[in-house]
């Protein structure tokens, strides 16, 4: 073999080190990886759940005063509706914090749906890379509505999610990121959630029960910074024919008479 021979042999098998997982003969492909992951987790709305409405009672929300509820309904394909009552103008929640604050409920709420990998990763751009046996999908987003800016999956050869890696695309209390380990038990050969770990040792513990007739989330509870803290989702109604009238916006109310008229004197 001539010395060119080999310089371009080196330079080929540098290549395929360099490449993507995806690009790798017999590595599947990052849209692959996703839908076996969706495949593989264990999802109420795939096993019989039609629609959903529950309250979640928040012991860090009660802190706030009387009057605190928080109300989620779902219904399939695609409605869902979060009611959040005596948050807006509470003095101990800035104005700022009332979107991050929705969005990590709706998140709560569709968790208890059946958030799968792909669910989770609609709106980014995703890549993989392998690390180790695993495989790394990351998916990355510019839309300010995300909670993360940048999502990052550690998945076993099985098909598991095993870690958890988050950019926030708003700091939150001047926390940046949320990485964490994921704890998983199965239900008929798929995988659902029953806690995290983080990476200060701080855990979440999930627990699920049957309620009419679906195997759900009933209570979440967490180590933070401010101590335990508990959600437990109450009063649940699992496939009560929820009408389509009930995920409609409400119209905003008109302005008062005495509104309108300041209004005038200004303009």
């Amino acid at each position: 073999m001539t010395r060119t021979s080999l310089v371009q042999l080196s330079a080929v098998a540098a290549l395929a080190l360099l490449a993507p997982a995806s690009a790798r003969a017999g590595e599947p492909t990052a849209a692959e990886v996703v839908a076996k992951v969706q495949a593989n987790t264990y999802l109420p709305k795939t096993v019989g759940l039609k629609d959903i409405s529950f309250a979640i009672d928040s012991s860090m929300m009660a802190m706030l005063g009387e009057g605190v509820s928080i109300h989620f309904m779902w219904k399939a394909p695609d409605k869902e509706k979060l009611t959040l009552t005596g948050l807006e103008g509470n003095p101990m929640i800035p104005p700022e914090a009332m979107g991050v604050i929705r969005k990590q409920f709706l998140q709560l709420g569709r968790m208890c749906v059946g958030d799968g990998l792909e669910d989770r990763l609609k709106g980014y751009d995703v890549t993989m890379a392998k690390e180790g046996d695993n495989f790394v999908v990351t998916g990355k987003s510019a839309d300010p509505d995300q909670i993360y800016s940048e999502v990052r999956f550690w998945i076993t050869p099985a098909f598991a999610i095993v870690r958890f890696k988050g950019t926030l695309a708003s700091p939150q209390m001047g926390q940046t990121e949320n990485e964490q380990a994921y704890l998983l038990a199965q239900r008929g050969g798929k995988n659902y959630l029953v806690g995290t770990e983080q990476k200060d040792g701080r855990k979440t513990k999930l627990e699920w029960g049957e309620v009419g007739g679906i195997f759900l989330p009933t209570k979440l509870t967490s180590d933070t910074q401010m101590g335990e803290m508990t959600m437990e989702f109450k009063d649940v109604k699992v496939n009560s024919g929820l009408a389509d009238s009930a995920f409609e916006t409400a119209p905003a109310a008109p302005a008062k008479e005495k509104d309108t008229e300041k209004a005038k004197e200004k303009s």
